[in-house]
């Protein structure tokens, strides 16, 4: 089941809570424009299958949500792209190996992998096993689970008084 956060009437959050109680077998992706981590941690809390930020490519999407279903990649997608760079630097990946963990994030299968980085599928399984081993887990699920859970925070604006800042024509 596809279901968005923003709906008249429902929450969505509250629509998933009800959803995962009556039918728990359901799989629900949740397909929303809000990329704020509060809503895509609760949705997942929640027992939402995936998360789809809709900046995702139009294209892309059937394959995303049928991968999701078959739990074959990342939970959360089409989030920026430094949560791959931020894992891969606290686990000290090479360069290759984030090149992996970035497509792997996008759910690219390892012969699509392979294509855009020239080199076999032999090799991309060998740099995902050694991907695993740095993170210390046993999937492409528990690896991508990982690399989006040590993406930077934002910190919220400190609270109180705030100088205003001007206001400026960006038009161009």
């Amino acid at each position: 089941m596809l279901l968005d956060i923003l709906m008249a009437g429902m929450d969505g959050l509250a629509c998933l809570d009800q959803i995962k109680k009556r039918h728990p077998k359901i799989k629900v992706i949740v397909l929303s424009v809000l990329s704020d981590q509060t809503q895509i941690d609760g949705a997942l809390k929640r027992g939402a299958s995936a998360y789809i930020v809709k900046s995702v490519n139009p294209i892309d999407l059937p394959t995303v949500i049928r991968q999701a279903i078959y739990e074959t990649v990342p939970t959360t997608f089409g989030l920026p792209d430094d949560t791959a760079a931020t894992a891969a630097k606290t686990a000290g990946l090479t360069q290759r190996e984030l090149a992996v963990l970035t497509a792997l994030a996008q759910g690219l299968p390892n012969s699509a992998i392979a294509d855009q980085l020239s080199v076999s599928t032999q090799t991309v399984k060998f740099h995902l096993t050694s991907i695993y081993r740095k993170f210390g887990v046993a999937s492409r699920t528990d690896a991508s689970r990982y690399a989006y859970q040590q993406r930077p925070r934002q910190e919220p604006p400190p609270r109180g008084r705030q100088r205003k800042q001007p206001l400026t024509d960006t038009a161009p």
